[in-house]
């Protein structure tokens, strides 16, 4: 924990460009120090998708409800990564690859 505090407390923003990295954001309702709005605004510290999470507590809501927010993280990641790949461009079939030219992949044991 006292590494965690460190890295608080020295913690400088470069100003560089948000990440593309999705996030998911946890506020417990009646935490005064830092307040669910306040977390809700690092929405705007990347350029990917953010869900905010309410839960009720105050700062160490965590500690009663640590089931909830990993299922929650998992539920983020799961649905992030089939928007993720819903928005791929399916590859081509094979046999219309080949026509255009495209090398056949080498499979182990064959010609």
């Amino acid at each position: 924990m006292r590494w965690d505090l460190e890295v608080v407390d020295t913690y400088e923003y470069d100003g560089g460009p948000p990440p593309t990295t999705p996030l998911s954001l946890f506020a417990g309702e009646a935490d005064p120090l830092v307040p669910p709005e306040r977390v809700r605004r690092r929405r705007a510290h990347t350029r990917a998708s953010a869900v905010f999470h309410r839960l009720p507590g105050g700062h160490f809501y965590l500690f009663d409800r640590a089931a909830e927010v990993c299922r929650r993280i998992v539920e983020d990641v799961t649905a992030h990564t089939r928007r993720t790949v819903a928005t791929r461009a399916p590859a081509p079939p094979a046999q219309e690859a080949l026509q255009a030219g495209a090398s056949r992949p080498a499979v182990p044991g064959s010609p």
